[in-house]
């Protein structure tokens, strides 16, 4: 904890007036301990961008453990950094197959606003390019 805020603090004194956030894990109930999430919120938190996997080790973005889990632990957690959504194109647990387009675009809507997308598509995946011009990731 102490270095993160050194480490945000040294940021901030060098570039003022530069957009600082940070990122990690999206549900912060189940890391609280492990990532030092209030010092960062309170030096970097001009934006928290939680990676929230769309379907990697099992995880759905509409299930139990999705984002409906990732924002409510973000919720009651105290934090104030304005949340953005960092949402994976990973595949889906236990396959090679991607999720579709609209269910990437289920979870852009269900995340609002500022959502991003991550694990962006590669030379592996090229199938996976030609959704980007389909998305809803209408950011303000």
């Amino acid at each position: 904890s102490a270095d993160a805020e050194a480490l945000c603090k040294g940021i901030r004194a060098g570039a003022p007036d530069t957009f600082l956030s940070y990122t990690s894990w999206g549900w912060v109930g189940y890391h609280a301990t492990a990532f030092p999430f209030t010092a960062f919120d309170t030096y970097c938190g001009d934006a928290y961008f939680a990676q929230v996997y769309f379907s990697d080790r099992g995880v759905s973005w509409d299930g139990d453990k999705g984002l409906p889990q990732a924002l409510s632990m973000y919720e009651d957690s105290g934090l104030q950094a304005p949340l953005w959504v960092a949402i994976s194109n990973d595949d889906i647990y236990n396959t090679t197959d991607g999720p579709t387009t609209q269910d990437l675009n289920d979870a852009f809507d269900a995340a609002g606003a500022r959502a991003s997308l991550w694990e962006f598509p590669g030379k592996a995946w090229p199938e996976k390019l030609t959704q980007l011009s389909d998305l809803h990731w209408d950011n303000p």
